[in-house]
């Protein structure tokens, strides 16, 4: 198969006949002559940038996220208001501490547990934030060490450590620790407990374990209660199976505390690392306020009933001074009287992800590629498809209206093929589809000029939310440099936008495509049909 390419089919055409002269005695019948006119040229370089496109838009989503899952560099711990003068007494040392934490447990379905709010009415009942990103062994390692996630630079991690960092309050404390674990043991197990129980969700012994646990006479003991989690996972916080987990939860908080309750001498806490989205898929990791802020309760060793809103490093240190050890150097926690004093809303949040900041900037990301949409509207000729580019706010609609607003705490940012976002968007891909159809039919020029307005606004939403979380430098430089690009919502609208880049790059490339094919078959159709004069 030879190509030639000139200005017209008269030029190319002499030019084949030309080539078949000097040609057919060396190739014979086996010579096949193709005809490639500028247009024709300038369509298959454009089919050829729109697969480079795709392909290149799809590989980068997936470095993107994979850099969501590192740890980053150490940070400088919050910036703290100045302190109010506070009467609260610090709260005295205890030969035991009682921790239970049931892992996904929503604030607001915590207000409605019989047990917890029994229990939380005979002391502090607070309103605890864990910081960002609220990930459970992140937000884990915030409770035993008093360091932030930026300060630690664990933060998207869903593996063990390979080593309990000599900061953890286990560790400091050197002996008599236990910790039972429903499941992923390896969570409790990164932090230096000297007696670590996994039960792997066998229901009787962990409850068996757990009791053993908190009767016995170490002085600080551990139980990290999974299955309300998993069940937020499943089916969100709406469900029945969240439901039942939680009130399973609550009965073994009653089970417990009676066998080792409260006192003089050994002090309880009660709390969750995380919430849960109420969407049916469930979800956390994001800063949204059902997600990031939990309730927490202390009571015994002397505890009087208060109301108040700390955050998790601050509840470390309470932890830390109802043993009696000192926390490491650097610790973020303030003293009990001081953060119910000084709330210090957003004060653990790194400064890119601080609300409504971020809330702002996704909205600006957003705006700016449907802006886009209507001015390259103007690249394209009167009539059919002019505004093409509205196919991306119709996308974006359907998809907030199906799986909820894009945050790291939506399951649909993360899967690598992106198949959840490209079905939420079908409407809007179907009629990006139609609007290329409709400008092929027109023409080949129109149709070219049109492929490129209709996938600008998704590549400029992309850019622009992909530059804004710091993803440019988690890529090149790498997270342990620039730290790993997680700032709701910025992230997760980059990881949307590229899975919409390289969808309406399927979308006009087959449009295209299939209608040019449709128009030659119909052409060719015409020509054979015979005659009827």
């Amino acid at each position: 198969m030879v190509a030639f390419f000139g200005p017209g089919r008269s030029d190319s055409a002499s030019l084949c006949y030309s080539f078949r002269g000097v040609a057919d005695p060396l190739f014979g019948p086996r010579l096949r002559v193709v005809v490639v006119t500028p247009m024709r040229a300038r369509i298959l370089l454009a089919g050829v940038g729109i697969m480079i496109v795709v392909w290149s838009s799809h590989s980068l989503r997936r470095r993107f996220i994979a850099t969501f899952f590192l740890d980053g560099p150490r940070a400088t711990g919050p910036r703290w208001p100045s302190a109010r003068p506070d009467p609260t007494p610090v709260p005295p040392s205890v030969p035991q501490l009682r921790v239970l934490l049931v892992d996904g447990l929503s604030m607001s379905f915590a207000r409605g547990l019989a047990t917890t709010s029994r229990f939380c009415e005979t002391g502090l009942d607070l309103t605890l934030d864990v910081g960002f990103p609220t990930v459970s062994l992140p937000v884990q390692g915030a409770l035993w060490t008093a360091h932030t996630q930026q300060q630690t630079g664990w933060l998207y991690r869903v593996k063990g450590l390979a080593a309990p960092p000599p900061e953890a309050l286990p560790v400091r404390l050197g002996t008599s620790s236990v910790a039972v674990a429903e499941e992923q043991g390896y969570i409790a197990g990164s932090f230096g407990f000297t007696d670590l129980r996994a039960t792997h969700a066998d229901e009787a012994a962990f409850v068996a374990s757990a009791q053993q646990a908190m009767e016995a006479d170490a002085r600080l003991a551990f139980v990290h209660v999974l299955r309300v989690d998993k069940a937020g996972h499943r089916g969100g916080a709406a469900s029945d199976g969240y439901r039942a987990a939680a009130l399973w939860a609550d009965a073994l908080l009653g089970r417990l505390l009676q066998a080792a309750p409260p006192g003089p001498d050994r002090r309880w806490v009660v709390l969750s690392d995380h919430g849960h989205r109420t969407h049916r898929r469930g979800g956390h990791a994001g800063a949204e306020t059902e997600v990031r802020f939990v309730r927490a309760c202390v009571a015994g060793g002397g505890i009087q009933a208060a109301v108040g809103t700390i955050h998790l490093v601050d509840l470390s240190r309470l932890l830390f001074d109802s043993l009696a050890v000192a926390p490491a150097p650097g610790s973020s926690g303030r003293p009990l009287g001081e953060a119910i004093a000084t709330a210090a809303r957003d004060a653990t949040m790194p400064d890119h992800s601080r609300s409504p900041t971020a809330w702002l900037v996704g909205l600006g990301v957003v705006l700016l590629a449907v802006a886009s949409s209507i001015a390259a509207a103007r690249w394209v000729p009167p009539g059919r498809g002019r505004w093409v580019g509205l196919w991306f706010p119709l996308s974006l609609a359907s998809v907030v209206a199906i799986y909820g607003v894009p945050t790291l705490s939506n399951p649909i940012i993360y899967p690598p093929l992106g198949l959840d976002v490209m079905l939420a968007a079908l409407p809007g891909l179907l009629a990006l589809s139609a609007f290329i159809a409709a400008a092929t039919l027109a023409g080949s020029a129109s149709g070219l000029r049109l492929a490129a307005t209709a996938m600008m606004p998704a590549l400029l939403g992309a850019l622009a939310s992909w530059l804004a979380c710091g993803g440019l430098g988690a890529v090149v430089l790498g997270p342990s440099a620039a730290g790993p690009p997680l700032a709701d919502p910025t992230s997760a609208l980059a990881s949307v936008c590229l899975v919409l880049v390289t969808a309406s790059g399927i979308a006009v490339g087959a449009s295209a495509g299939l209608t040019a094919a449709m128009l030659s078959l119909r052409a060719r159709w015409r020509q054979r049909r015979p005659d009827p004069h």
